[in-house]
């Protein structure tokens, strides 16, 4: 049977430290794209009760968005969540366009 490889360091860290992290997270992501204002967070527990972290992107209205905002948006997502994730806290991202 094979191992099981940890990707990330799980840390007993406090509600704190995640904020910090989170923080250091959105001010290292340069510039959003097109139609996209800011990121902001909330730090809680999902459904089941698993720490969880919120990313909210503020994005402009658009009921008919390109395929490129589409696809910037999905490429923003996924690279954003994959920052909390190889960030070492042990919070599952959630993402909502607010």
């Amino acid at each position: 049977m094979a191992d099981i490889v940890e990707t990330r360091p799980h840390r007993p860290w406090s509600l704190e430290d995640d904020a910090r992290v989170i923080e250091e997270i959105l001010r290292d992501l340069g510039p959003l794209p097109e139609g996209m204002h800011r990121v902001d967070y909330e730090l809680g527990e999902d459904s089941v009760g698993d720490p969880a972290v919120w990313l909210l992107i503020s994005a402009d209205d658009d009921w008919k968005p390109s395929e490129k905002k589409i696809e910037d948006y999905y490429r923003f997502r996924r690279d954003l969540e994959m920052r909390v994730l190889m960030s070492g806290i042990n919070r599952f991202p959630f993402t909502r366009i607010v």
